[in-house]
Order: C-alpha cells, then structure tokens, then sequence
C-alpha cells in the first residue's frame, strides 16, 4: 500500500472511536475496548501478510536463529519464524493490555469516567474497522511478492507499536485521571499518543550516517562512543543486507540469548 493510502488507513481506524465518543455518545470504556480490538485486528491481518511475503519471496530475514540456555548450561541453537516471534510478543503484551485494563477500570472506573461497554457500539464500530483493515489489506496483496523484507519487518514493527503504546496510554491517563484528578483523561491520551504514532509510522525511521553532534555534550569519551556507534550500524545494515537474499537453510541471527531459569 501506498504511504498516503496507509496514512488514510491509520487516520480512518484512529477517529472511529473519536466519532462514537463525540457524535455516538460512546462511554470511554467502549472507546478503550475498541482500541484494543482494533490492535488485535490489525495484528492478525499483519501476521497474514507476513505468511503471505514469506512464502512468496522465502527471504532470508524471515527465518529467525534462536538461543537458550537452560541455567546457565550451554547454548542450544534452534529457529523460528519472524512470523512467529512476532506473534508471540504482540498476543503476550495485548493479553498483558487487557489484564491491565479490567483491573484499573474495575478498580478506578469513577475516577477515569469509563462507564459501561455497550457490545452493540462497539461491534458497529469494529465493523467499520474491519473494511479499512481487509481493504488495506487487499490493496498490499498484488505486489506483496515483490516487496523487500524490510517492508514486511516494518510493517510488524508498526503493529507492535501500536501495542505498546497502549502501556504507555494506560499509565498516563490512569496518573492524569486519579493523580490530577481529570476524568476522561484516559481516552484523551489514548487517542493522542495512537495518532502520533500512527503518523509517525508513514515517516523515514530517523537515521544519520554519523552520530549527532548535538550528543557529543553528553558522552565523556566521543571518539569511542563514535567508533562502537559507527560499528553497530555496519553490522545492522550487513544483516538488514542479508535479509534480503534467499533463504538458504542458515536463519538470520538473533543477538539475544534467552535464559530459562527453573
């Protein structure tokens, strides 16, 4: 999709819940309900498109390594899907948003103003949402073949934002709400920080070939802090590099290791 027709998209999805609070009489409940159904859809229809590009193109960015060691012994190497990495971290910290979300209106719902669900509201309003998310996606699918990995791996990254962004959103407005006492705080901010992202999502990733030189007042040993800067940012490129040639039976690295404790 074009970046004027992802920014309608995203714009489109953002004032549904604006529209129902201000012209449907939505509860601020509802509007929070909808944003976090929203999120679950737009991640299933990313997880979709990533199925789709890799078995497309089977570019080598698809294919993740992973490492564990299991208390301290040693490393044992295995893979996975980008795919499935991305799944698992956005159904965890989605399940985390909704937990986090009953429990405070549970707990503070006359200080934040939520009031009740309406389920009728908030199914019309998904309804709505559904066709920009399936048309949206309908508009990829001819030239998802010939997209680069780093299409897909932003579009994954795009989702994930709007997912923590919700934490974000939940602590502010839950502190403006009960600390500040203003109602209805929480709805505000949900609905500034997920359109300021979603804007921010159609913007070139900020990426200077040097260090700023505004950080220089801040970092005490520059040439080195310059050096390790400039070689982090080689070995990121060689691998955003990598990503996209073949898959050939050797999965892209992950620098983490992951270490399970019992």
């Amino acid at each position: 999709m074009n970046r004027l027709g992802r920014l309608a998209q995203l714009v489109g999805l953002s004032t549904i819940p604006l529209a129902g609070v201000f012209w449907r009489d939505w509860s601020d409940a509802t509007a929070l309900a909808f944003y976090w159904c929203e999120t679950v859809l737009v991640i299933v229809f990313v997880a979709l498109r990533l199925i789709l590009h890799r078995r497309k193109t089977n570019k080598r960015g698809h294919y993740v390594e992973t490492r564990t060691s299991v208390d301290g012994g040693p490393e044992k190497k295995g893979s996975t899907t980008y795919n499935v990495s991305f799944l698992t971290t956005a159904t965890a910290f989605s399940f985390g948003n909704l937990v986090f979300l009953f429990a405070l209106l549970g707990l503070f719902n006359d200080r934040v103003g939520g009031g009740e669900v309406d389920l009728h509201a908030l199914g019309e309003g998904l309804a709505v949402a559904a066709v920009f998310v399936v048309v949206a996606f309908a508009i990829d699918l001819p030239g998802i073949g010939e997209r680069p990995f780093a299409w897909a791996r932003m579009t994954a990254e795009g989702a994930l934002r709007r997912v923590f962004i919700i934490y974000l959103a939940i602590f502010i407005g839950v502190f403006c709400a009960i600390v500040l006492n203003l109602p209805h705080a929480m709805f505000t901010v949900f609905f500034g920080l997920k359109l300021f992202t979603d804007l921010m999502s159609n913007f070139k990733q900020y990426d200077p070939e040097t260090p700023p030189n505004w950080m220089r007042r801040f970092v005490k040993d520059w040439p080195r802090y310059e050096k390790e800067w400039l070689a982090e940012k080689t070995t990121r490129l060689a691998r955003e590099a990598a990503d996209e040639g073949p898959y050939l039976g050797k999965p892209s690295p992950m620098p983490a290791v992951a270490s399970i404790r019992r």
